[in-house]
């Protein structure tokens, strides 16, 4: 790498990123959009000036991790179910969602319905309805010359924040779940 990129440089060590990680990439990738959403909420609590500005960041950052982990469920889900592996490609939520529930209700089949699938239900219509494709919060015009986000003209980031961290918490959970099962699966071999 030329020493005249953007990604090159000389500086103190603790802001040097490892990046492309082979085994954890997917997961590294998935929790640092999850992080770094936090980090801006902890910023925003303690200094609410700006939130005009930072909507579409915090939005954008945990709609990607939302994504980044049904696919994640999905891939390991199909992986332990010994069904495939892999994700469907896109961003559309609504065709990712069904097919994670479908993997966790079959993972953990004698479970009764977790309360977090109608909270997880409920985003997943509202980023529907809002932010289909992914580039709502990304661009003020759509590939179509629409205007973004229209009929939304508000959004209190605290209450998206705690939704989300609902969310996250249950699907982190439940990944986990599944990366452990997979292990031991994978280690009986």
């Amino acid at each position: 790498m030329s020493r005249d990129s953007i990604f090159y440089g000389s500086g103190e060590w603790q802001f040097t990123a490892g990046v492309n990680y082979p085994r954890d990439a997917h997961e590294l990738m998935t929790e640092g959009y999850l992080r770094a959403g936090q980090r801006l909420m902890e910023s925003i609590s303690a200094n609410p000036q700006g939130v005009d500005f930072i909507v579409y960041p915090m939005v954008y950052l945990h709609r990607h991790w939302f994504e980044l982990r049904l696919k994640n469920i999905i891939d390991q889900g199909r992986q332990l179910l010994q069904e495939g592996a892999g994700y469907p490609q896109g961003h559309k939520l609504q065709n990712l969602w069904p097919l994670a529930r479908q993997i966790l209700e079959k993972v953990w089949s004698e479970s009764d319905r977790p309360h977090e699938f109608d909270l997880i239900d409920r985003a997943v219509a509202d980023f529907e309805n809002f932010d289909s494709d992914s580039q709502s919060f990304r661009y003020p015009i759509d590939s179509k010359g629409n205007k973004s986000l229209q009929g939304l003209s508000q959004i209190n980031l605290q209450h998206l924040f705690q939704k989300m961290e609902g969310i996250s918490e249950f699907l982190d959970a439940a990944a986990s779940g599944i990366s452990s099962y997979l292990d031991d699966l994978r280690s009986s071999y």
